[in-house]
């Protein structure tokens, strides 16, 4: 998956890329990053626009003033999910499994 804000700036329209740039994009990282050179067997590309949230300005000061209301009223509540601490599922699953271990050790 690649995208976000930055999209625009590297591939340009969303509606008029080339499937194949993109593509050879994702090969070239994979190659680069993870040290595969071996051509996959299959590649499927799809183009889905605004499909990856993206938080506003001043999202982490909100959810550090709701930690600190939580926190000052000793509210027995965990915030949970992609609305505020990551939009991925292993962001939900990390801050879930955190969430458990604070209950554990507060």
């Amino acid at each position: 998956m690649m995208g976000g804000h930055w999209f625009h700036e590297l591939f340009g329209s969303p509606q008029l890329v080339q499937k194949e740039r993109l593509t050879q994009h994702a090969m070239e990282s994979v190659r680069e990053h993870l040290g595969v050179d071996t051509p996959p067997e299959h590649v499927s590309c799809e183009v889905l626009e605004e499909c990856i949230p993206q938080y506003v300005v001043g999202h982490q000061a909100r959810l550090d003033a709701i930690s600190a209301y939580l926190d000052e009223r000793q509210l027995p509540i965990s915030l949970i999910g992609s609305s505020y601490k990551g939009v991925s599922v292993n962001n939900c699953v990390h801050n879930a499994n955190t969430a458990v271990d604070q209950l554990f050790t507060d």
